[in-house]
C-alpha cells in the first residue's frame, strides 16, 4: 500500500495497514448487457493502525486534526495497492481517498477506516462544461475530447483508434446538468465501445474492434484454478435468449444559416457593476421546448443581438453604450458576461445568441429479430440507444449483429473467484497480472464449460488478516464467430486486424462465393451490402455501395 499527493512519488505505507482487517477493492464494467458500455466507480476500503503501534508510534496519526495528524494524510491523496508476488509487484487498485473515518475512544480498537475511489468517480461528479458541437468526428477523438475538459486529468490514458466517424458530437449534451460520465456513456452506446479504468489507473477507450480481432486467450482457467474457492457462477437461462433488437438513433438537421438559439423571453435588470452571469441554453427556433447545439455561433452585437435600457419598458434612456457584454460559447449554450456601468439599473431588452443550429429529427428504429425463437420463447427485446449515431444502415447491422450475439445458447458466466496460491508462484503470478480488457478461457466439467472464452469487465479482489489473496473476475461472453470488415484499410486484414463484422456487412452468412476481393467458402442468406464485385453465389440483392 503506498500513498501519494498528486504526481509527487509514491511513499510506502504498507507498515500501517491493519493487516488482519484485511482490504477490499475493485471496479470496472458491471454487467454484460448491451448498455453496459462504462465502468462504475472503483472503490477500495480498508483500515489504517491509529494507536501508536503504527510507524510513527504516535496515537491519532491517521486523525484529520489531530496534533499527531500524519503530515499530508487527507482526503484527495493518492492511494496505490499492490500484491508482491516473488519480486514482481502487480498493481491492482489505484484511486485517491476520499473518506477519512477514525474509530472513537483511546481504548478501543483505535483504527481508522479509509474509502479510495478510482477515476470514474470524477468522471461521475465533474459537470461537462466547454464542449463544441464538431462534425464528422472519429470516435476516438470524442473521447479524448470528453477528457481533455476534465480539471484533473487520469493517471494515463489509453485510447484505442476506433471504427466509426460521427455526423455530430456533442449536441446532445445538457452541460446544466451532465457530468462527465454521461458523455461518455453517450459515446460507448454509439460506437459499442468499451470504456474503464485498470488497476494502475490507466482510463481505456477500447473500440469494439479490440474485441472484435482473433486472439488467443491469454489464460486458461481450470477446474485446479477454482478447487479452493467457490465455484464459478453458470446459468443456462432462456430469459437470457434475445429474440428482437432494437437500435435507435437521431438523424440530425444543420440549419444553412443563422438563426436564433437562445432568446432572452422577458427583460432582465443589472445593477450597477458585474460582471454578472447569464447562461442561455439553446433551443430549437422552430420548437422552443427543444434543446438544440449549435455552430459557427456569432458573438453578441448591438444591435442586433443586444440592447439595455433604462426603463424595463424599453420606454426610458438607451443604456448599450454604457453596459459591456462579453459572449462564451459552448456546443449547446451561451454565457454572457454583463458589466454595468451606466450607474443605475440598466434593463436587457433584447439579448440573444445566434449561429447554425443542428437539431436532432424525428428518432428512428431500426429492428433485427428471430420470428422461430419468438414463436418458441415469446418475444424477449432488448433496446439500445445510439445517441451520436445517425447513419441507419449502421443502426440496422447492430441490430443484425447483436441478434446474431444474443439469440444464441449460451452459458451465462456472472463471476469467477480465483485464489492466487502462494505455493504456486508463477500461476499466482498469471492470475494476478490480468487486466480489464484480458481474454480467457475456462473448462469446468460439471457446469458444461468447455474452453468457453470471455473477456474480463471487471475484478474485484481481497486480502485477510492471513496475508492470502484472492480475485473475482465479472466476465463478458466473447464472440468467436469469424467476422470480417470489408474492405477498410487497417480493418481488413484478415486474421491480423480484423474478423468479418458488422461495419459493411453483418449479421448473415455468404455461400461459397468467387469474387474480385478473394473471400474463402462461407456460408450465405439473402442480405443486401455495398461491395461492387462479381461472384456466383445465391441471389441476394447486393446494390452498389459507396
Amino acid at each position: 500500500m503506498e500513498f501519494s499527493g498528486r504526481n509527487n512519488g509514491w511513499t510506502d505505507t504498507t507498515a500501517d495497514l491493519h493487516q488482519r482487517s484485511g482490504m477490499d477493492g475493485g471496479g470496472g464494467i458491471r454487467g454484460n448487457g448491451i448498455q453496459d458500455r462504462v465502468g462504475s466507480t472503483g472503490v477500495l476500503t480498508l483500515n489504517l493502525i491509529n494507536s501508536d503501534h503504527n510507524s510513527a508510534g504516535l496515537q491519532g496519526y491517521y486523525t484529520i486534526g489531530h496534533a499527531n495528524q500524519r503530515s499530508g494524510f487527507k482526503n484527495g491523496i493518492g492511494i496505490r495497492v499492490s500484491i508482491t508476488i516473488g519480486v514482481t509487484d502487480y498493481v491492482l487498485f489505484t484511486g485517491e481517498i476520499t473518506k477519512i473515518n477514525p474509530s472513537p475512544g483511546v481504548k478501543l480498537n483505535r483504527l481508522t477506516r479509509v474509502t479510495a475511489v478510482d477515476y470514474m468517480d470524477k468522471c461521475a461528479r465533474t459537470p461537462v462544461r466547454g464542449l463544441s458541437v464538431v462534425q464528422a468526428m472519429a470516435e476516438h477523438d470524442a473521447f479524448d475530447a470528453i477528457v481533455d475538459i476534465m480539471t484533473v486529468q487520469p493517471r494515463a490514458r489509453a485510447t484505442g483508434a476506433g471504427f466509426d466517424t460521427f455526423d455530430f458530437v456533442f449536441d446532445a449534451t445538457r452541460e446544466e446538468q451532465d457530468r462527465v460520465l454521461t458523455e461518455l456513456q453517450r459515446l460507448g452506446q454509439s460506437s459499442l465501445a468499451n470504456i474503464y479504468v485498470k488497476g494502475d489507473g490507466t482510463l481505456v477507450y477500447e473500440p469494439r474492434t479490440i474485441r472484435a480481432t482473433p486472439s488467443d486467450p491469454v489464460i486458461d482457467i481450470t477446474e485446479a484454478d477454482l478447487r479452493n474457492m467457490a465455484p464459478a457462477t453458470v446459468d443456462d437461462n432462456t430469459i437470457a435468449l434475445i429474440n428482437k433488437i432494437e437500435t435507435i438513433v437521431a438523424p440530425r438537421r444543420q440549419e444553412s444559416a443563422a438563426v436564433v438559439l437562445y432568446e432572452l423571453s422577458q427583460p432582465q435588470g443589472f445593477p450597477t457593476g458585474g460582471p454578472f452571469q447569464l447562461k442561455g441554453l439553446f433551443t430549437d427556433p422552430a420548437q422552443r421546448a427543444l434543446r438544440a447545439g449549435g455552430l459557427n455561433l456569432i458573438t453578441a452585437v448591438a444591435p442586433t443581438d443586444l440592447e439595455f435600457n433604462a426603463q424595463a419598458d424599453g420606454l426610458g434612456a438607451d443604456v448599450t453604450a454604457q453596459v459591456s457584454v462579453s459572449t462564451t460559447f459552448t456546443g449547446n449554450a451561451v454565457l454572457f458576461g454583463i458589466t454595468n456601468n451606466s450607474g443605475d439599473t440598466a434593463y436587457a431588452i433584447k439579448l440573444q445568441a445566434r449561429g447554425e443550429g443542428v437539431t436532432q429529427v424525428e428518432a428512428v428504429t431500426l429492428e433485427a429479430k428471430d420470428d422461430d425463437l419468438i414463436s418458441e420463447l415469446g418475444e424477449q427485446t432488448q433496446s439500445l440507444e445510439m445517441p451520436y449515431q445517425s447513419d441507419i444502415v449502421v443502426a440496422q447491422e447492430v441490430a443484425q449483429w447483436l441478434l446474431h450475439l444474443l439469440s444464441q445458447e449460451r452459458k451465462e458466466v456472472t463471476a469467477v473467484p480465483l485464489f492466487l496460491d502462494p505455493t504456486d508462484e508463477a500461476r499466482a503470478a498469471l492470475i494476478a497480472n490480468r487486466q480489464i480488457g484480458d481474454r480467457f478461457a475456462i473448462t469446468e466439467e460439471m457446469t458444461g464449460l468447455i474452453a468457453r472464452e470471455f473477456f474480463i469487465n471487471a475484478i474485484d479482489f481481497r486480502m485477510d488478516g492471513d496475508g492470502l489473496a484472492w480475485v473475482v473476475w465479472e466476465p463478458a461472453a466473447a464472440d468467436e464467430t469469424n467476422f470480417w470488415y470489408l474492405e477498410q484499410v487497417g480493418f481488413s486484414e484478415l486474421g491480423q486486424t480484423t474478423r468479418l463484422g458488422f461495419g459493411y456487412v453483418v449479421g448473415h452468412t455468404d455461400v461459397v462465393h468467387s469474387d474480385s476481393h478473394g473471400d474463402d467458402a462461407h456460408a450465405d442468406t439473402a442480405h443486401t451490402d455495398t461491395h461492387a464485385d462479381t461472384h456466383d453465389d445465391v441471389a441476394h440483392d447486393d446494390v452498389a455501395h459507396t
